[in-house]
């Protein structure tokens, strides 16, 4: 093990005070014993004085003799344990350059005794120009400054500390993580200071980008949802400690999803980001402009007005200038695109109102407007709440009404002009337990939200292919048309549930139809006509349902393998008085038959209606002039219809 420098000091000194005791001890016993010996020679003077002479050359000799052996000893020891320091230092030193962490000692006045290599690329100096210098020569004033006085405290109070330090570097400005402390002799005495210190600037970067993608969208750089409930919990403080009210804008893209699903993802992005950089630009600098999910952006907006009234004209001003922008045309790669936007908005602090409660307020408003026709902007009121609570309460019913057998299918009689009942269309109803029969008005737009309408349209096709398969069994012909929302047929699973249940039940596919609306070309005429043509090819037949009342192209009824046209009852409910109801089932039933399809009239109540229905060429009729709705079970039980139409 090498020794320390005071070990080294010690034993130099102590082997000299040995040298100076051996040659005292040496000299004593010469001068006590060599003028004895110089007596038992001789007596007479003159040899005596002749003999001391030799006597004292032999003692020079002697002496030098023995100091030259013991300076010897005392030498090689003494280089000895020299090289065995040098080596350690320098083992210390190889030690030191072989770590990635800068490290370094100073002395007393900051000059730099030790500086590995590391150290030396960061600060991007040789050793011999760093050796004997303090941080002036290496760091900016300021730096210096701030790491002087840190080494100044750190000796001051005898403490190690670990800590942050941001120096300039080669590199530029890097965060460091530094171990620093004062530096003490074998006595304990401070003699300067040392420290270890390391890069961290890639984790501090690494870190404060996790930071960043946890409160901000990665599409749009804004904040997201998590920093958003932030600021606004800050605001609704603020907000109702100063007396001020603020806004809340909730902004969904009207019909977004076209954008996706016609020029894919990219657009979308494109479109997405666009709108963000103009909300940005519209609002004021302390406004938090928000991306919630896809299509949907939340605008806060603190500090409006001191009256309510006030801040709702301020708030309603902001948001139709932001959806006037929006609505602005965008150049985008894809191309140019206009969309609108509809916006909900609430305002805040209200008593007993907290976070989520504006959220919901803002976005029930939203809500309201797409009911209303989108592309528009509304303010929350309470009436809002209690009918977003009934529509909630009725979508909870709902779901439960699938798993208990609350709902019921209902047959309506379609006859021919003759009165005879050629077919039915499945109707469906719910009865609740509590609230008795619920309109399908009512429910049926809140399972096309909920998306329940897929499981519901199952549930119907199933239930008429069932009630076909028991007819036949009987030896009666019932032919069912089924109604299929577009969200039901664009399931990737529709044709392989139609063709399973086919086989199942047995039915003659001729005896199934399936109404379709024409809003369901609007999702992508290429995939609604492959997935026609595979059913038709099993036999089923097609039907447009409410006729005229949407997208009215000629140019699809060529394309599709359709059976009939179903003249919407809005038109047949004033007629024949109505001249324009007049013209348009004349066009109806005159495009249909040349194209060779059937026509049936929804809604007949009348026997005049029915009169200028049959006079017009219809081929079919329903309404109440002929069969109400009854449940589909009565219908099987009373026999079904006995005279029907030959199958075409």
């Amino acid at each position: 093990m090498s020794k320390s420098a005071d070990e080294l000091q010690r034993a130099k000194w102590l082997s000299l005070l040995r040298i100076v005791l051996v040659y005292a001890g040496f000299a004593s016993l010469w001068i006590l014993l060599s003028d004895e010996a110089v007596l038992l020679v001789t007596t007479e003077p003159h040899r005596m004085v002749q003999i001391s002479q030799y006597k004292g050359w032999a003692f020079v000799l002697i002496t030098s003799l023995l100091l030259l052996w013991l300076l010897t000893r005392h030498w090689k020891k003494y280089v000895a344990a020299l090289r065995e320091q040098i080596k350690t230092l320098q083992l210390l030193q190889d030690l030191a350059n072989s770590s990635s962490d800068a490290i370094f000692a100073k002395d007393l006045q900051g000059r730099y005794l030790l500086f590995n290599r590391a150290a030396c690329d960061i600060v991007g100096k040789r050793l011999d120009e760093v050796l004997g210098q303090d941080d002036r020569s290496l760091f900016p004033p300021e730096q210096a400054r701030s790491l002087l006085e840190t080494e100044q405290r750190l000796r001051a109070h005898g403490v190690i500390e670990t800590l942050e330090e941001t120096v300039q570097t080669t590199l530029g400005e890097r965060v460091f993580i530094a171990t620093k402390g004062p530096l003490r002799d074998a006595h304990g005495q401070i003699i300067g200071t040392f420290g270890i210190s390391r890069d961290i600037t890639d984790r501090k970067l690494a870190e404060a980008e996790i930071a960043h993608l946890a409160y901000h969208d990665q599409l749009t750089g804004l904040p997201n949802r998590l920093l958003l409930e932030d600021r606004l919990q800050q605001a609704l403080g603020v907000a109702r400690r100063a007396g001020l009210w603020g806004g809340l804008l909730f902004v969904d893209l009207d019909h977004f999803k076209r954008v996706n699903d016609n020029f894919g993802h990219v657009a979308g992005d494109a479109m997405i980001r666009e709108v963000a950089q103009r909300l940005v630009a519209h609002v004021r600098l302390g406004d938090t402009v928000a991306r919630m999910a896809g299509d949907e952006f939340i605008i806060l907006l603190p500090g409006l007005a001191a009256t309510e009234a006030a801040a709702a004209a301020l708030a309603l001003g902001i948001g139709e200038k932001l959806r006037l922008q929006i609505a602005e045309p965008m150049h985008l790669p894809a191309g140019h695109f206009e969309v609108t936007a509809s916006v909900g908005v609430s305002l805040f602090p209200k008593a007993g109102l907290e976070l989520q409660d504006l959220l919901r307020e803002a976005d029930t408003a939203l809500h309201r407007v797409k009911e209303t026709g989108r592309n528009a902007l509304i303010l929350f009121a309470h009436e809002m709440h209690q009918a977003v609570a009934e529509h909630y309460a009725l979508e909870q019913d709902l779901r439960r009404a699938l798993a208990q057998g609350e709902l019921r299918m209902y047959l309506q009689a379609k006859v021919d002009a003759h009165g005879e009942v050629w077919g039915a269309e499945a109707l469906l109803r719910w009865q609740h337990p509590t609230r008795g029969w619920v309109s399908p008005g009512q429910f049926i737009p809140i399972a096309e939200d909920s998306g329940l309408i897929v499981t519901v349209g199952a549930w119907v096709l199933d239930q008429a292919c069932e009630l076909i398969a028991r007819e036949a069994e009987a030896g009666r012909v019932l032919r069912i048309a089924v109604n299929v929302s577009p969200r039901q047929f664009l399931q990737s699973d529709l044709v392989g549930h139609v063709r399973q249940t086919l086989s199942r039940t047995g039915i003659d596919p001729r005896c199934l139809t399936l109404e379709i609306t024409e809003g369901l070309l609007l999702k992508g005429t290429a995939e609604v006509l492959a997935r026609m043509e595979e059913l038709a090819t099993m036999g089923l037949r097609f039907s447009i349902d409410d006729f005229g009342t949407g997208y009215s192209s000629l140019a699809y009824l060529k394309r599709l393998p359709l059976h009939e046209l179903k003249i919407d009852q809005s038109f047949v409910r004033d007629v024949p008085r109505d001249g324009n109801d007049v013209a348009v089932i004349e066009a109806i039933v005159s495009i249909a038959h040349h194209m060779g399809f059937k026509v049936v009239a929804e809604g007949v109540e009348s026997a005049e209606q029915q009169a200028f229905l049959i006079a017009q060429g219809c081929d079919y009729f329903q309404g109440f002039l002929h069969h109400r709705p009854e449940p589909a079970t009565a219908w099987q039980e009373r026999g079904g219809p006995t005279r029907l139409s030959a199958a075409r």
